[in-house]
C-alpha cells in the first residue's frame, strides 16, 4: 500500500464541535471553544480561533470594485488599495509580494461600494503577481482561501500573553512545509516504504520495544518535536515502567541550563516572573538582555519592551544581531556590549565585584540573614573581590575589540550602580545561547548579582524585586525540564527517590529499580558505541540535525545493531530512508496539545481540523503501545517469563486497569484528556506530598480540567506568591526543594574552569540572519523553531559563514569565496560560502542554523563541525556556540565550458539566484577592464542587447548595489561581460578593478533596462553616439547586429579623450573589416589613432559628415551628462525628431559606503557626510524611522542614512528597482520614466532621483 501524504494541514476537514475525548463528560455535542496555542515560540501565545461561515462573514456584501485592505506585518498595521472582481478575485496594489507564492494572508477588507462599510476579516491565498508592461510588479492577485473541505474562514482573537506573530499562524501548517505531511504509518520495505494500518503499527512498535528491554537491548527516547505536557507524562508512565532511563529532548541543548541554574541557587527550577510583570510592570527597571535576539525569536515581546517610555537596558552580545541594531537605535550604541564568546561569566563577576566593593551599603543583609546561605555568600565574596575582576581589567580581556573596552568598563560600573539603587527592579532576559556557551555558570552569577542586594524574587506586596524572565526558545521546553531527563523522574524527583515516584503511580516500591540499572546517557552521548542492540524512539524529526558532531551521530543511527522509530506528522527524508517504523501523529491544528511556557502558563490547543483516520496523538500512541504490551504479557507465557515485573502487574490486573479501556478510556480512538489530567494531578499531589510543579492556583487549589478548556492558566503562584520575600512574615519561606521543603538561597562560586574562555577562531551559530535584508530577517523569524514545518518560500540557498574584516584579512578571504571550516576537536569539516561583515568581531565567525536549500539538497549542516565534548559540567549543556575551528580559503574550481553539449539545453540565468563565476579579467585600456562571467552552475544568459545588470556587492561589510551595462552579446549565451572604467574616487569601480579576479564568485540581479534593441523592432538605419565607457551598451548592440548579420546600416561615433582611451579598439577594426554594414568612427582630441578618426568634440559638422541621412536614422546615445547634453542640443539644432532618440546616462560617483547614523561601534555624532539637516521631515512608516533634510538629498540617500533598506540598482532612475509608494507629501523627480502610468497613479516614486519638496511619508 502506498504511503499517503497531504501537502499541508489546510486540506483536512474542519471541526465544528469539541472532540469528545476532550469533554469532561465525553459528550460529542459540545461546541468547539476555538482554543489554539502556538506550537513554536517559548512565549506560548494562545487565543481563540474565531470561525464564521463565509456567507455570514459578509464577503458578498463587500460588492465588487474598489476595496481597502488592511493587514499586520511585523506588528505594524498597513493599508493597501485593492479591487474585488465579481468572480471573487482580489488584486492588491503592491510593488513587492505580500506573501510567498501559494501563501495565505489574513486581512481585513472594507468595500467602497455596496453595503460593505464595516471591515470584514477574510483569509486570502496568493494567485500570482500583476506586472506592468515593463515587467515591474504592480500588484498581487488573491482568491478566497477555503480551509480543507469546510466553508469557514478564521482569525485569531484574544491572543496572549503577547499579541502573537507570524509563527502563531505558521504553526497551523497551512502553508506547504518543506516536506509533506504523512497520514498513514509506514515501514521500511527494501529501498522504499510501505503503508500499514495504525493497529499494525502499534503491533510492530510493541515488537521492537519488547526486543530491546532488559538484557536483550536498550531503548532510548529523544523528543525533538513540539511534544506536549500529556506526552511527557505518558513517556514517564509507560517507558519508566518498561525500565527505560534515557529520556531526553531538545531542552537538554536549549532551556536546560537556564532552568536548572535556579535549582542550583534555590532548590527548585522554575520561574517566578510573569511576562506581564517583566515587560509591563510599573516602576524603575533595568533590563539585562543576555544574548537575547528577541527581534527574531520573540518579536512581540521584544517590540513591546522597546516601546517602554522609561526603557533602561543593556544588550550583551558577541555580534551585531538584529536586536543589537534595534537597541542601539533606541538607546544608543553604548547600550550594546560586544564581548568575546563565552566570557559572560567574567562580565557577571565584574558586576558582582563592583557591587561588593563600590556599593557595600546596598548589600541586603536582611536577605542574607533570613533567606540565604551565609557560607556560600562568603565564598563568592572572597572570590569576586579579587583584583582580576576589576571592571577595567575584565573589559580589556573580554571586549570584542579594543574599540569596545571603554564602553564595556563604563557599562559594568553603571549596571552595578543601577542594580544596587533602591527601587530599581533588575530583569534578566537570557537567551538560549547563554546556556550554549557557559551552561549554568553565567545564569547563576547574574542571579547572585541580583540576590546580593535582595532582588531575587517578589517583594512582600507581590511586586517584582528583581529576577529572570524566562522566554525559552521552544514552547514546551519547561515541561521537558520537569519530566524528560536521565537523572530525574517526572516532577524532578531524583533517581534515589524512585520509591516515591513509583508510589505516586500506584506501583510497588521496586517498580522502577530496573530504571536505575540502565546506563545513564546525556543526549550528546547517544552517539557513543553500544555493547548491545539499541532502539531509538524519536518524537519529532530533525533528530539527525540537532546533535553536535552530526556525522558521528548519523553513523550511529545507520550502523549495525541500531533501529529507530519516528513518531511525527512530517518525517524528513532521512527518516523516510532509514526509520524502521514511522507513526505519524496529526499536525498541530488537528490534535490536542497542552503546552507550558516559561512563566508556567498552561495553554490548551483544541483541534480545529479532523485528524486523518490512521493517525493518533503522541500520548495516545504511547498508551496504546502499553495496552498492546499488556495484551501480550497476559496471553503469551514467553513474553511474561521474559518480563517478570510486567507479568506481576498483569496478574494483579493493574496493567489492564491502568492502560486499557475502560481503565484509561478511549473516546473515538483517543485517550480521555480529562481522565489523564486527573491522573497527572494524583501523581503531582500524591506520594510524600505535593511537588513544586503541581498545577495549582496561588492558594494551593489544584487546577481543574474544565479551567484549561476555558483558557490559559498561570499556575504555581508565579508572579504572585512564588519566591515572595516577605520580611514581615515570620513564617516566610520563599525557597524550597522539589518537595517544597524549605531551603536557603545558595550563592554560586565559579571555579577557574568555569571562567575559562576559548582562544583562536571561534564558530558561533544561532538564529540571526545577520542581514538587513527584510526577506532574510522575515525567514529567520518565521522559521524559528518551526523546523520541519518551515515553508520552502523564502528559504535561502545556503547559510554562509560570516567573518569579520580582520579575520578576512588574515585568511585572505573575501565575500563570495568558499571557506573550509574544520573542527579543532574532531577534524570534521564543511565548505561554505563566505560573507565578510563588520557585524561579527575579532576572531569570531558565525553561521545560521536555520534551514537552507544547501542543507536540504547537499546536506551542509553547521553541526557537522560542532563538537559533543565541550559541555557544562553541572548540566551537560553543550557549548556549541563557542566551537573552536580552523579556517582555510578554498581555491575556486574553474568551470570547464568545453564539457558543454551544444545540443542540450541549459537552464536560463535567473538573476541573483544564480551566482556568477569570474572566468577572465581583460585589460581594455589603462583604466578600463572587462570582467567575463559564467553562471555557477552553468546557465544560458538571455537579455536584450543594451540592457544592464546590477552587481550586489559586499564592500567593507556593507551591501552595495551598482549597475553596469552588459557589453557582451546575447548571441554568445554562455558568457556575460561588463566593462568597467576606473573613476577617480569611485567606490565600486576601484573595488572591482583592484579586487575581483578569476575564480571569484559574485551576485548580480537583472537584466533590466529599456535602452536596448528589441528583435522585430530594429530600424534599417542606426546612429550610435557613445562617449567614454558609454560605449559598452552600444558595443553589445553592435556585436549582436554583426553576429546575426542584420540587414541594417550602423554608423558608430565613439568619443574619447585620447587614443589611449579607446575601448574595444581592435574589435571595432575587426568588425569594420568583416561587416560592410558597420562603420565605426572615433572622435579624439589628438591624431594618434591610425584608424577612421576625427579630431575634436562632437559637432554638427561631424554628424553631417558621417550621417548625412541623419533624419532617416534612429539614434542610440550613451555617455556622461556633458556629452549627452551637447549631443542632444546638436540634434535639436538639426531639427532631428527626438522621438527617435534613445538615451541612457550615467549616475553620480559615490566615493564611500554610506555610513549609518550612530552605528554600533561608533559615536552618535558620526553621520554621513553631505546629508545636511534641514526643515523637511522624511518618515518611513514600516521601519519607524525619520530624518530631517534640506531637500537636496534623494529619498534613497535619506533612507540609507536612516538605515532603512530600500531596493535599488541604477541610482539614475532607469531601472525602477527603487520604486516606493509615497503615502504623503510632494517630491521633485528628475526623471520617472521607469514608472508606468499605473504606478504613478498609485503614488509610487523613484527614490534614487526623487527629492522631497515637503514633509514626506514613505511606505518603507
Amino acid at each position: 500500500m502506498t504511503v499517503r501524504t497531504i501537502p499541508h494541514a489546510g486540506v483536512l476537514e474542519d471541526l465544528d464541535t469539541l472532540p469528545a475525548y476532550l469533554a469532561v463528560d465525553h459528550g460529542a455535542a459540545h461546541p468547539t471553544t476555538g482554543r489554539y496555542s502556538c506550537a513554536f515560540c517559548g512565549v506560548g501565545d494562545s487565543g481563540l480561533v474565531a470561525s464564521e461561515d463565509a456567507s455570514e462573514a459578509g464577503w458578498d456584501t463587500l460588492g465588487s470594485g474598489a476595496v481597502k485592505v488592511e493587514l499586520s506585518r511585523r506588528g505594524v498595521s498597513e493599508e493597501f488599495d485593492g479591487t474585488l472582481s465579481e468572480d471573487g478575485m482580489v488584486v492588491i496594489a503592491t510593488s513587492e509580494p505580500l506573501v510567498a507564492a501559494g501563501g495565505v494572508l489574513s486581512v481585513s477588507m472594507v468595500g467602497e461600494t455596496g453595503s460593505g462599510s464595516s471591515p470584514r476579516a477574510v483569509v486570502l491565498r496568493d494567485a500570482g503577481p500583476v506586472a506592468s508592461e515593463s515587467g515591474a510588479m504592480t500588484g498581487q492577485r488573491f482568491v478566497r482561501y477555503r480551509r480543507g473541505g469546510g466553508i469557514t474562514e478564521s482569525r485569531m482573537e484574544q491572543v496572549g500573553p503577547t499579541r502573537g506573530c507570524a509563527k502563531l499562524l505558521l504553526s497551523t501548517v497551512r502553508q506547504r512545509p518543506a516536506f509533506p505531511i504523512h497520514v498513514t504509518p509506514s515501514v521500511r520495505d527494501g529501498d522504499g516504504r510501505r503503508a500499514i494500518s495504525y493497529e499494525e503499527a502499534i503491533g510492530r512498535l510493541a515488537d521492537l520495544v519488547l526486543e530491546h528491554l532488559g538484557s536483550r537491548g536498550r531503548t532510548l527516547l529523544y523528543a525533538c518535536g513540539q511534544v506536549d505536557y500529556f506526552t511527557i507524562f505518558a513517556v514517564q508512565e509507560v517507558l519508566r515502567l518498561l525500565g527505560v532511563r534515557n529520556l531526553t529532548g531538545n531542552a537538554e541543548h536549549c532551556l536546560n541550563a537556564g532552568a536548572v541554574h535556579n535549582e542550583t541557587l534555590t532548590g527548585q527550577e522554575g520561574p517566578f516572573v510573569t511576562i506581564d510583570q517583566g515587560l509591563r510592570g510599573d516602576g524603575e527597571r533595568l533590563y539585562l538582555l543576555n544574548g537575547w535576539n528577541g527581534y527574531v525569536t520573540h518579536p512581540p515581546a521584544f517590540q513591546e519592551l522597546l516601546r517602554r517610555e522609561d526603557l533602561d537596558a543593556y544588550l550583551v552580545e558577541v555580534q551585531v544581531t538584529e536586536s543589537a541594531k534595534a537597541v542601539a537605535e533606541r538607546l544608543g550604541p553604548d547600550r550594546v556590549l560586544l564581548i568575546r564568546p563565552r566570557t559572560d561569566p567574567m562580565l557577571a563577576m565584574a558586576v558582582i565585584r563592583e557591587i561588593l566593593v563600590e556599593h557595600t551599603d546596598a548589600i541586603d543583609h536582611r536577605f542574607l540573614d533570613r533567606f540565604a546561605d551565609r557560607q556560600s555568600f562568603e565564598s563568592l565574596r572572597a572570590r569576586a573581590i579579587a583584583p582580576e575582576f576589576a571592571a577595567d581589567l575584565v573589559a580589556s580581556r573580554i571586549a570584542a575589540g579594543p574599540e569596545y573596552v571603554d564602553r564595556l568598563a563604563t557599562a559594568i560600573r553603571r549596571i552595578a550602580r543601577t542594580i544596587a539603587r533602591a527601587g530599581v527592579a533588575p530583569v534578566n532576559i537570557p537567551s538560549v545561547g547563554l546556556s550554549q556557551t557557559s551552561g549554568i555558570v553565567a545564569h547563576c552569577l547574574w542571579g547572585c548579582a541580583m540576590a546580593l542586594v535582595g532582588k531575587y524574587g517578589l517583594r512582600g506586596d507581590g511586586s517584582l524585586a528583581g529576577g529572570t524572565l524566562r522566554l525559552p526558545g521552544q514552547i514546551n521546553a519547561q515541561s521537558e525540564v520537569q519530566g524528560l531527563s536521565r537523572n530525574v523522574f517526572m516532577g524532578r524527583i531524583r533517581m534515589d527517590g524512585h520509591v516515591d515516584a513509583a508510589r505516586r503511580m500506584g506501583l510497588d516500591d521496586d517498580a522502577y529499580e530496573r530504571v536505575l540499572n540502565d546506563e545513564p546517557r546525556a543526549a550528546l552521548d547517544y552517539a557513543e558505541p553500544a555493547d548491545m542492540p539499541e532502539l531509538f524512539l524519536f518524537f519529532g524529526t530533525q533528530f539527525e540535525a540537532n546533535m553536535m558532531q552530526r556525522r558521528r551521530w548519523l553513523d550511529k543511527l545507520t550502523g549495525p545493531g541500531v533501529r529507530f522509530v519516528v513518531v511525527d506528522p512530517i518525517p524528513d527524508p532521512f527518516a523516510e530512508q532509514h526509520a524502521e517504523l514511522i507513526i505519524p501523529s496529526p499536525p498541530h491544528p488537528a490534535t490536542t496539545k497542552l503546552y507550558q511556557n516559561g512563566e508556567w502558563r498552561l495553554s490548551l490547543g483544541v483541534p480545529q481540523k479532523r485528524a486523518a483516520q490512521e493517525t493518533r496523538s503522541d500520548a495516545t500512541i504511547l498508551y496504546d503501545l502499553m495496552a498492546e504490551i499488556t495484551n501480550r504479557v497476559e496471553r503469551d507465557d514467553a513474553v511474561a517469563e521474559a518480563h517478570p515485573v510486567l507479568a506481576r502487574h498483569a496478574t494483579t490486573g493493574w496493567l489492564r486497569g491502568r492502560f486499557s479501556d475502560p481503565g484509561l478510556p478511549r473516546v473515538d480512538g483517543e485517550v480521555s484528556r480529562a481522565h489523564l489530567w486527573d491522573r497527572i494531578q494524583a501523581y503531582m499531589g500524591g506520594g510524600s506530598g505535593p511537588l513544586y510543579c503541581r498545577p495549582e492556583h496561588a492558594d494551593g487549589t489544584p487546577i481543574a480540567w474544565h479551567e484549561l478548556l476555558a483558557g490559559s492558566v498561570v499556575y504555581g503562584g508565579v508572579g504572585t506568591t512564588r519566591f515572595r520575600l516577605d520580611y514581615d512574615s515570620e513564617d516566610a519561606q520563599p525557597f524550597g526543594d522539589v518537595y517544597r521543603r524549605p531551603t536557603r538561597f545558595k550563592f554560586f562560586t565559579p571555579t577557574e574552569e568555569d571562567l575559562h574562555f576559548p582562544e583562536g577562531v571561534i564558530l558561533n551559530s544561532g538564529r540571526s540572519s545577520l542581514s538587513d535584508d527584510r526577506a532574510a530577517v522575515q525567514f529567520a523569524t518565521n522559521t524559528f523553531n518551526s523546523g520541519k514545518a518551515t515553508p520552502l518560500a523564502g528559504m535561502p540557498d545556503d547559510a554562509p559563514l560570516f567573518v569579520s574584516t580582520a579575520l578576512a584579512r588574515t585568511h585572505g578571504l573575501r565575500t563570495g569565496d568558499q571557506a573550509r571550516v574544520i573542527s579543532r576537536e574532531t577534524g570534521e569539516e564543511i565548505v561554505v560560502p563566505v560573507v565578510v561583515s563588520d557585524r561579527v568581531k575579532g576572531d569570531t565567525t558565525y553561521m545560521s542554523f536555520h534551514k537552507s536549500r544547501a542543507q536540504l539538497e547537499s546536506g551542509v549542516y553547521v553541526n557537522d563541525v560542532t563538537e559533543s565534548s565541550g559541555r557544562c559540567r553541572y548540566s551537560s549543556q553543550t557549548t556549541v556556540k563557542a566551537t573552536e575551528v580552523v579556517l582555510e580559503r578554498v581555491a575556486p574550481l574553474r568551470l570547464d565550458p568545453s564539457t558543454l553539449d551544444p545540443t542540450e539545453e541549459l537552464p536560463l540565468w535567473t538573476g541573483q539566484q544564480t551566482p556568477l563565476h569570474v572566468t577572465d579579467v581583460l585589460r581594455e585600456t589603462h583604466d578600463v577592464v572587462t570582467f567575463r562571467f559564467q553562471g555557477d552552475p552553468m546557465c544560458r544568459f538571455v537579455y536584450q542587447p543594451g540592457q544592464f545588470l546590477s552587481l550586489v556587492l559586499d564592500i567593507d561589510g556593507k551591501k552595495v548595489v551598482r549597475s553596469y551595462s552588459i557589453s557582451s552579446t546575447p548571441t554568445r549565451p554562455y558568457v556575460l561581460e561588463i566593462t568597467v572604467k576606473r573613476v577617480p574616487g569611485g567606490l565600486v569601480s576601484n573595488w572591482l578593478i583592484d579586487n575581483l579576479k578569476p575564480g571569484d564568485r559574485i551576485e548580480a540581479s537583472g537584466p533590466r533596462g529599456n535602452f536596448c534593441l528589441r528583435p522585430g523592432q530594429i530600424p534599417r538605419k542606426l546612429l550610435f553616439l557613445g562617449a567614454g565607457s558609454g560605449v559598452t551598451p552600444l558595443m553589445s548592440m553592435a556585436r549582436w547586429l554583426c553576429d546575426v548579420s542584420a540587414d541594417v546600416d550602423v554608423v558608430f561615433l565613439n568619443s574619447v579623450l585620447t587614443s589611449r582611451d579607446i575601448i574595444f579598439v581592435s574589435e571595432m577594426e575587426l568588425l569594420s573589416s568583416r561587416y560592410r554594414m558597420f562603420s565605426p568612427v572615433v572622435m579624439t582630441t589628438t591624431r594618434e589613432y591610425s584608424g577612421t578618426t576625427m579630431t575634436g568634440r562632437i559637432s554638427r559638422a561631424m554628424i553631417d559628415a558621417m550621417a548625412p541621412d541623419l533624419h532617416e536614422r534612429q539614434v542610440y546615445m550613451c555617455g556622461p551628462p556633458g556629452f549627452m547634453d551637447a549631443a542632444r542640443a546638436i540634434l535639436t539644432d538639426m531639427e532631428f525628431d527626438l522621438r527617435n532618440l534613445h538615451a541612457e546616462s550615467f549616475g553620480g560617483v559615490r566615493t564611500s559606503v554610506a555610513d549609518k547614523p550612530a552605528p554600533i561601534g561608533s559615536h552618535a555624532q558620526d553621520v554621513e557626510d553631505g546629508l545636511a539637516v534641514g526643515a523637511l521631515g522624511v518618515s518611513f512608516v514600516r521601519s519607524g524611522k525619520a530624518q530631517r533634510t534640506d531637500g537636496r538629498a534623494t529619498l534613497l540617500d535619506i533612507a540609507e542614512a536612516c538605515d532603512v533598506n530600500l531596493d535599488y540598482a541604477c541610482r539614475v532612475g532607469s531601472c525602477g528597482a527603487c520604486r516606493t509608494r509615497l503615502l504623503d507629501g510632494e517630491v521633485t523627480c528628475e526623471d520617472d520614466g521607469a514608472l508606468t502610468p499605473e504606478e504613478r497613479s498609485q503614488g509610487y516614486v523613484l527614490t534614487c532621483v526623487a527629492r522631497p519638496r515637503t514633509d514626506c511619508t514613505l511606505d518603507a
